[in-house]
Parts: C-alpha cells; structure tokens; sequence
C-alpha cells in the first residue's frame, strides 16, 4: 500500500519548495519514503530530462522507483521518486548556477549544512580510528619491548644519546644480541635510527657481516 504524505521535514530549502511551488508530497511504501523528483525540478526551474538522465544512469548509485500517477489531464504518467537517505545528497550535486535566482540563497544554505554535517561526522569517526590505532599501537609496543629488559634499556640508552661505543663499553651484553635488539627496537618504530657508530648506519661492516651469520 502507498500512502502520501506531505514533506515531514523543515528547512530553507524545504520551505521555499513549499511556499514557492505547488505542494510536494512523498511517498511511504513498504517503510521506506521515497520523493518525486520532478516537482523538485519544477519549482526550482531545474532541466528535468538531464537530472531524469543522471537519476536512471547505470551508474547513479541511489534508489529511485516509478509510480503510476494520474496527471491534471487525467491521463496515466509514471513518476520518478527518489528515496528519502538519498534526497540530499542528489540536492548536494545541483549546482545553484542551475536554479531559479530566488532558490539560490536556499540551496546554498543547505549546501553548506550537508558540507558541515558530513565533514563533523567523519572527523569524528577519523580521529577516532586514528586515536583508537595508537593506543593500540603504544600497547603493542609497551608490551614488546617490555617482554625482553634489553630492549627496555637500549631504548632508553638511545634515546639519552648513548652511542654505540657507549652502549658496548656500559653493558654486560655481547655486541650481537645488541645488534639484534637495535634491529628489533628499528622495526618496530620505537627508536629513529640506530646509535652512532652502530655497524647498523655505518659503522664497523665488517663486523655486523659477521655478527649476521653468527
């Protein structure tokens, strides 16, 4: 069953299509709510045969739908509606140069509420994501390098400035497991760059080829 139903919403845009133009209705079938585009047109003073071409390509991505209506003539025409999630957004695509001069002004406001609406939610939803990956990544990272005291210290060390000499003369660990914690620490992000002097960014290569096959 399809009932009609006047325009349940309000705003500039919405008001001017009201006051300014023959009533517009929309439909409500099956829970869904769909809105005639043409009338939308009209008002507007918008070319129906270009936005009936851009609403039915193949490539338009929104839902639209055809219903059986009978015109001031009496005769039986199908009219092209387009559903209520997708409304806006086909508004947001209509430039203002290609409306009537008094549905301009209206339009550009709710041109800019779409811009705001949209831009506030995926700020949010970015910084959001973008927060919620870095704590998940200093998690990561406090608990690796945290699994093994070396690589607690060295990071440290490095990030104090120690060098390599530094760190060979000052701990009890052999020079390999110093390399391969560098390395690790370099992997993983927690230090920038190895230590000055390490075999690891010019260093001694000799002696990281041979620490390498060990």
């Amino acid at each position: 069953m399809t009932n009609v139903i006047p325009l349940p919403f309000q705003g500039d845009l919405i008001d001017y299509l009201k006051l300014n133009g023959r009533e517009v209705a929309w439909l409500w079938r099956d829970g869904e709510a769909f809105i005639p585009a043409r009338p939308i047109c009209e008002i507007m003073g918008l070319d129906w045969k270009s936005q009936h071409a851009k609403l039915t390509a193949p490539n338009y991505r929104g839902t639209v739908v055809f219903i059986t209506t009978v015109a001031e003539d009496g005769k039986q025409r199908e009219m092209l509606c387009i559903a209520y999630a997708d409304f806006l957004m086909w508004l947001a695509t209509i430039s203002p140069s290609r409306v009537k001069e008094e549905a301009r002004a209206p339009l550009n406001r709710l041109l800019d509420e779409i811009k705001l609406v949209l831009a506030t939610h995926y700020h949010d939803r970015l910084l959001g994501e973008s927060r919620e990956a870095v704590t998940q990544l200093q998690g990561f990272l406090s608990d690796y390098v945290s699994a093994r005291p070396i690589r607690g210290r060295v990071r440290d060390a490095v990030a104090n400035g120690w060098t390599w000499a530094m760190l060979v003369q000052n701990t009890s660990y052999t020079q390999k497991r110093l390399i391969e914690t560098i390395r690790d620490l370099l992997r993983i992000g927690a230090i920038p760059e190895a230590p000055q002097g390490s075999p690891l960014n010019g260093g001694d290569a000799r002696q990281l080829s041979l620490f390498a096959g060990a």
